[in-house]
């Protein structure tokens, strides 16, 4: 199931029109410079979660509006009955491990990070409310905390406050897995 940058950019543009917001009022309240806010709008850059979430905030709508509609909640989540979800010209691919997330503390996927080099631009190191959990399953990938690089391996994890800086790149050619948890919930 894809998710159309184009229909992002259309969504946060209808938002903040709709609330009265110049493109350097959205910016400086979501921690993002107007020439990004500009590019997201015109699907030429791809926002990160973090950056989505607090544009949402701004524009006072939940995030999931930005997200495809799950379906309703199931205790168990079978492999071949899970669906897949990206936005188009991002490199990660979402696998969500249950169905749905109301008023869930937790976020769970297995992630596939595609190389760097075939998505768009994104958003540089970002902050925000929470905690992050990674394991790589296949691969390697890039952490950037607070200034700090790890190359995380197979069996390798990381955990973090969101609160600090952060980014994840995955510089090789060929994808790799993670499990991911977030906490609070994002959806």
């Amino acid at each position: 199931m894809d998710t159309s940058i184009v229909l992002i950019g259309q969504m946060i543009r209808e938002r903040r029109l709709k609330r009265g917001m110049t493109l350097d009022d959205l910016a400086i309240k979501s921690g993002c410079t107007p020439s990004f806010i500009s590019q997201l709008e015109k699907s030429k850059a791809l926002p990160s979660i973090s950056t989505l979430y607090a544009i949402a905030s701004v524009l006072d709508v939940p995030v999931t509006d930005f997200f495809p509609k799950m379906e309703e909640p199931s205790k168990v989540t079978r492999a071949a009955n899970r669906e897949s979800f990206h936005f188009e010209g991002s490199s990660i691919v979402y696998s969500p491990l249950s169905t749905k997330f109301s008023h869930g503390a937790v976020t769970a996927f297995i992630l596939e990070h595609k190389p760097s080099s075939q998505a768009l631009p994104t958003d540089e190191t970002r902050s925000h409310a929470g905690e992050e959990f990674f394991y790589v399953l296949d691969g390697v990938i890039r952490f950037y905390i607070e200034g700090t690089v790890y190359d995380l391996y197979p069996g390798d994890s990381i955990y973090y406050p969101s609160t600090c800086k952060h980014r994840v790149e995955n510089l090789n050619n060929q994808s790799v897995y993670l499990l991911s948890l977030s906490f609070p919930s994002i959806f």
